[in-house]
């Protein structure tokens, strides 16, 4: 009479292939390159997220009538004046805050890239100023959302534009922009 289920054979072949792959993996080049993939892969990630929520690709930072900064900055406010610039309004979806990542020499910590039907164009932002914030603009709070100002990246509000951004450890987030 035969019995049900697995013979023994088949679960030592089962058995050989699992140990051997294991082994591999442990050893190999491989092995080596899966997992330092992974590593990348989380490290890239990192350990929270930022999402861009809009996009103006053409609006000018300082106005006749703004009052804001940086417009209440004169040397800022006549270099600024009615030029165009690319708004990039950035979330921080958390769940933790990114500190330090603000302020003087902010800019070294993001970069833009946006690809248009005129080819692909990268750039640090020019300006960074906290949309929703206590005045604090050195953090980056989770759900505090931040603005980007980029004046070399300035578009027509009439084309389609994917805009990329890329910030403090390993946050990205990507928005596609259409009229």
């Amino acid at each position: 009479m035969k019995r049900a289920g697995l013979s023994r054979a088949v679960v030592e072949v089962i058995l050989v292939v699992m140990v051997t792959f294991f082994v591999l993996m442990m050893f190999t080049p491989l092995g080596g390159y899966i997992l330092g993939s992974y590593a990348k892969t989380s490290s890239l990630t990192g350990s929270t997220r930022i999402e861009i929520i809009g996009v103006d690709p053409s609006r000018p930072i300082c106005t006749e009538t703004s009052t804001e900064w940086p417009c209440n900055d004169p040397a800022l406010r006549s270099y600024l004046l009615d030029r165009p610039a690319m708004w990039i309004y950035v979330m921080n979806v958390g769940p933790k805050d990114l500190t330090g990542i603000g302020g003087p020499g902010a800019e070294s910590k993001w970069l833009i890239v946006i690809e248009n039907s005129t080819g692909r164009y990268a750039a640090q932002h020019y300006l960074v100023a906290a949309w929703y914030d206590s005045g604090n603009y050195y953090d980056f709070n989770h759900v505090e959302i931040w603005v980007l100002w980029s004046l070399e990246l300035a578009n027509p509000k009439t084309i389609s534009i994917k805009v990329e951004v890329s910030g403090p450890e390993g946050t990205q987030a990507n928005y596609l922009y259409s009229p």
